[in-house]
């Protein structure tokens, strides 16, 4: 995903100091998963080892990933939309709010449900739809370009991957993508961006309202120009 210029902050742009040192970390915790592979048994998220009161793992899961590709999309992310929030809240507002959507995300894995519940959760994908949410909610006209090629409104994606995490949830497909932390993630980052004033003072309400607003109004303009073009056609032909 990339951003439209002007339409939000510059796209990436510096990164920023606690942004970094996530990066880093998260980094650094995958090359001692792959000296000792036992970290991930010991710090990844199991349900059932949490109600035995394991909670660290709430927490340490997030620094946890299962391949390069994964960690590399999920730092990509960070570094890009992160940053524009560290820049905004500060870098202690940042923190806080990143590790508390990770340890929300953590929390809805507790729900359960077969497919995920006596799996092995890791990586940061929580963490990140709360940063997801928290941009749309910012900036929700801003244009990202998902796989680089498809535009769409920042607050029309979180919408769309809302709903990809809460359907994929409730089907519980068992495809080894943990959907339940990242609906958890954006349940959580919602709630902390409310808890914390985190959003600015009457600023954009997020929801379907708005979205369906848009879609109507998008609906109308088609219909309206389906009806010039059937109508200049008519008048033509009447010339005739």
């Amino acid at each position: 995903m990339i951003f439209q210029r002007g339409a939000a902050p510059a796209f990436g742009g510096a990164l920023t100091p606690a942004t970094k040192r996530l990066i880093y970390i998260t980094g650094g915790v995958y090359l001692l998963q792959a000296l000792a592979p036992t970290v991930t048994s010991i710090f990844g998220l199991i349900p059932p080892a949490v109600f035995r009161f394991e909670v660290w793992r709430l927490f340490t899961y997030m620094f946890l990933h299962g391949g390069l590709w994964h960690l590399l999309l999920n730092m990509l992310v960070l570094y890009l939309f992160g940053s524009q929030l560290e820049a905004l809240w500060g870098a202690r507002r940042f923190t806080r709010y990143y590790l508390l959507s990770g340890v929300g995300a953590g929390l809805f894995t507790l729900i359960p449900l077969e497919a995920f519940f006596h799996a092995n959760h890791i990586g940061a994908s929580g963490a990140i739809y709360g940063l997801l949410l928290a941009f749309g909610m910012l900036f929700p006209e801003a244009r990202v370009y998902v796989f680089l090629v498809l535009p769409m409104k920042a607050r029309h994606l979180v919408v769309v991957l809302g709903f990809i995490a809460l359907a994929s949830s409730i089907s519980a497909t068992g495809d080894g993508i943990s959907h339940i932390a990242h609906l958890g993630g954006l349940a959580a980052g919602y709630v902390l961006l409310r808890r914390e004033r985190l959003l600015p003072p009457g600023g954009f309400r997020f929801g379907f309202r708005r979205l369906w607003a848009d879609l109507r109004r998008r609906q109308q303009r088609r219909r309206f120009e389906r009806f010039y073009e059937e109508e200049r056609r008519r008048r033509r032909e009447t010339l005739h």
